[in-house]
């Protein structure tokens, strides 16, 4: 569903994996949405807003307040769009161009989704591509600042959802803060 024959547009650079799908259905398993009253998501580096848009399209509207999608490379802007358009209420979307570390967090969130980088750049050789560079590969202090944004970012009595992987598989981490 997510390789080549994608439901969802994509810039060139960018390659779909099974990570987006595997990230909404631990979400939703773990995440106690009907315990709630309408909610608001956080998608940080929503890159083409997989994640963000399977989520709500498995989320009744009633509870459904907000998302807020963020990704530094304007080249994902249109295809965020263009997903929209294609699966939820637009009404409920925003989208944001932009480093997601410059991003005003105030604890307004009840839950913040994101798929990180798996890679550090000093551990290996970078693509050719600068788009699926900033895609693939964390800088130096990037993933501490990025779990800063979850404690910021959330309600007190929100979560936040992170992937991580490794070389032979993938694993969810749920932190509840």
């Amino acid at each position: 569903m997510y390789k080549n024959n994608s439901i969802y547009s994509r810039p060139d650079f960018y390659i779909f994996s099974e990570d987006s799908l595997f990230m909404q259905k631990e979400v939703f398993s773990h995440f106690k949405f009907s315990a709630r009253g309408p909610i608001k998501i956080l998608d940080l580096g929503a890159g083409p807003g997989v994640i963000a848009l399977e989520l709500a399209k498995s989320i009744p509207t009633i509870q459904l307040k907000q998302i807020d999608l963020i990704d530094l490379q304007g080249e994902f802007i249109p295809h965020i769009k263009q997903n929209i358009e294609a699966c939820v209420d637009k009404n409920k979307i925003r989208i944001f161009q932009g480093s997601h570390f410059d991003f005003p967090f105030c604890g307004q969130y009840d839950l913040i989704i994101c798929n990180p980088p798996y890679f550090f750049a000093e551990a290996g050789r970078l693509p050719n591509s600068p788009n699926r560079k900033i895609c693939e590969f964390y800088k130096a202090g990037d993933r501490e600042r990025l779990l800063n944004i979850f404690t910021r970012g959330l309600r007190k009595s929100g979560a936040g959802h992170i992937l991580q992987s490794n070389k032979n598989s993938l694993r969810s981490d749920l932190r509840i803060c």
